[in-house]
């Protein structure tokens, strides 16, 4: 009993520390030749994993709602809504729990960071 105990406890402890925290992320998107623009993401616990919408405060860059892997790098793509293309980006979890990476178009990139809400959320909302 005292096995299946510990077992459980570091099954937990496993799949909490993988995890990202729930709510309103922010942060920015910086091209090498363009100032940055600023972001606000939102990551929401479904029960069919996590799922993240972004959008740029000027609602140039913009996600649908995509299912992320909760551990690994997190990937999903951004439409940039007035030129009509679309970014990859692959984002990877930080010392300090934010999330940066890079988004590329062909041979174009650019870094993206998030960093976490302050105080996660719970709930889902489909």
């Amino acid at each position: 009993m005292r096995f299946l105990f510990l077992a459980l406890l570091a099954l937990t402890t496993t799949v909490s520390a993988q995890t990202l925290p729930a709510g309103q992320w922010a942060g920015e998107l910086v091209w090498s030749n363009a100032e940055p623009v600023a972001l606000s993401a939102t990551i929401e616990t479904c029960a069919l994993g996590l799922k993240i919408r972004l959008v740029s405060d000027d609602e140039l860059y913009r996600t649908a709602d995509t299912i992320i892997a909760p551990t690994g790098p997190v990937e999903f793509t951004v439409r940039n809504t007035q030129r009509g293309y679309t970014l990859n980006c692959s984002l990877t979890r930080q010392d300090d729990e934010s999330l940066a990476g890079s988004c590329s178009r062909g041979s174009s990139q650019a870094r993206m960071t998030l960093h976490p809400p302050e105080q996660s959320t719970i709930g889902c909302s489909e």
